[in-house]
């Protein structure tokens, strides 16, 4: 199985701000003089016997992310965003090079999120669902977490809707498609402002069909400066 790694790190950082003035948001400390970036990319390079490649999609500062990708990983691609897209837009201004890779699974994730993806396991799941596309869920304990997309199911666990009110499970911002479905779907659109979530991972999994994950390991958002505190108190308090 081929797998390719999308790490989504084009965002300005607006909530971070005054910080990202001078920082791309992916690049902002996390903790044991590691980035933000580096846990999604930790993760894809935490598979085994499974061929992986992984390309970072860079657009605010990219230059930044450039130069620290390549000192750090330079096996893996950055690819700067012609235009400020969206997260959506940021794949499809690249898709012809993506499909270049030829892969048969890509996953996709958001480089400014805490995440200790649990890969190995994570694609068992996906191989025994026997699904186009797999969303990584999580249980969303935390009550601040209003903003997130929260996720509902029906009873036979497919995705019911994504109602935008708190609930126990909350979708991640990772996802998981078949290259071939998501190939279908990407060369019908035309190069334009859209976005990951609403506009192609929904569509896929409307369109397509697919199955839930649920990720039980650590996760978070650090977009916003609450978030990004707490998680940089709570590393201090645990002497990290």
């Amino acid at each position: 199985m081929k797998i390719l790694f999308i790490v989504l790190s084009g965002g300005i950082g607006k909530r971070l701000r005054p910080a990202t003035l001078l920082w791309q948001k992916t690049l902002l400390p996390a903790k044991n003089g590691k980035r933000i970036i580096d846990y999604a990319i930790e993760s894809s390079q935490s598979i085994g016997s499974v061929e992986t490649k992984t390309v970072i999609l860079a657009r605010y500062k990219s230059r930044q992310v450039a130069r620290y990708v390549n000192d750090r990983y330079p096996s893996i691609e950055v690819f700067v965003e012609p235009a400020s897209l969206g997260t959506g837009g940021a794949i499809l201004q690249h898709w012809d090079a993506i499909r270049r890779h030829e892969p048969e699974v890509v996953v996709i994730l958001n480089g400014d999120h805490l995440v200790r993806l649990p890969v190995n396991d994570l694609l068992q799941s996906y191989c025994a669902k026997n699904k186009p596309a797999l969303l990584v869920v999580g249980i969303n304990s935390n009550e601040q977490y209003h903003d997130y997309i929260d996720v509902q199911f029906t009873t036979n666990q497919l995705l019911h809707k994504f109602p935008q009110r708190k609930s126990r499970i909350a979708y991640t911002g990772i996802f998981l498609a078949r290259f071939d479905s998501l190939d279908e779907y990407m060369v019908q659109l035309p190069i334009m402002i859209c976005d990951m979530t609403c506009d192609i991972m929904l569509q896929i999994y409307a369109r397509y069909g697919g199955d839930y994950y649920l990720l039980e390991g650590e996760w978070d958002d650090l977009g916003t400066w609450r978030r990004y505190l707490r998680f940089l108190a709570h590393k201090s308090s645990e002497g990290t």
